[in-house]
């Protein structure tokens, strides 16, 4: 703390266990799902060529480990196949707040990722699967930010994201056919810009508003006809969300919120197509 900076770590351990019956298929499912994460985090405020800066870097660790179980009978005495994931990721991130001048601060940040994963997929001896691969991501992000009056702001945003398949999203074990894993998918990524406002009204009463833009290669969707996850063609969605929050006492605040999406294939067999299962309100 003080003028050494600000120094945190944050631990995280998760379990979720879920069973599965679909007795007209014979398929009984067992599945366990583990995360355990260590993030420290080191940020200081400091003055560079006569700028204010607020810099902060950290570490993500992440361990995840599914384990999957299926049997023939009720009592689960008969293994019908197994499977054993393991995904490891350490993630390194340096972030920058710079005052320009008084009101106006530019964000400059940026992540990079490793992530390992390995699959032991077991179907009684048939396709049986023993795989391990190793990924690499980077994402970046520029902000600038003027704020005004009474915790009033504009802003607008740039970024290049990405999103790893979630550890259970890597096999199939829905209680029917054989275990799979899909060794070829690829993690999402993308480029986000945001260009918005908040602004506090009165006392108690503030409204803010949001356009933003999301165009993104290899989404991440389920294929019930293969059975498997898969990534999509090259998507956009593009909207506006508008925002209300009114706070009549201390002990009380009430949120509001809105959006409008336009969601849809911008290549590939379906462009122009709208993306299934999107909202547009």
């Amino acid at each position: 703390m003080g003028s050494s900076g600000r120094f945190s770590v944050n631990i995280t351990g998760t379990q979720r266990d879920m069973d599965s019956e679909m007795a007209s298929w014979m398929s009984y499912v067992d599945e366990i799902v583990r995360t355990v994460g260590v993030a420290p985090q080191y940020g200081i405020d400091t003055e560079l060529l006569g700028n204010k800066h607020s810099l902060t870097a950290g570490i993500d660790w992440w361990h995840d480990t599914l384990e999957v179980d299926r049997f023939t009978d009720k009592a689960r005495t008969m293994g019908l196949a197994e499977a054993d994931i393991t995904k490891d990721s350490v993630g390194v991130y340096l972030r920058d707040d710079i005052s320009l001048v008084e009101s106006v601060v530019l964000g400059l940040g940026a992540r990079t990722e490793s992530v390992r994963l390995a699959a032991e997929v077991g179907n009684n001896g048939i396709n049986d699967i023993d795989e391990a691969s190793t990924r690499e991501e980077n994402a970046f992000d520029m902000t600038i930010l003027k704020t005004f009056g009474d915790k009033s702001k504009v802003f607008a945003k740039s970024a290049v994201v990405y999103r790893y398949p979630f550890v259970d999203e890597q096999i199939v074990y829905s209680g029917y056919g054989p275990n799979a894993f899909s060794a070829g998918l690829r993690p999402e990524s993308g480029i986000s810009s945001e260009l918005g406002a908040d602004v506090v009204i009165t006392k108690g009463l503030a409204a803010g508003v949001t356009v933003f833009l999301l165009d993104m290669e290899d989404e991440i969707s389920w294929n019930a006809v293969a059975r498997a996850n898969e990534n999509l063609d090259k998507t956009r969605r593009q909207g506006v969300e508008a925002r209300v929050s009114y706070e009549p006492a201390s002990f009380c605040r009430i949120n509001g919120s809105c959006s409008f999406i336009e969601a849809e294939f911008v290549d590939g067999a379906n462009d122009g197509k709208t993306i299934p299962l999107v909202p547009s309100q």
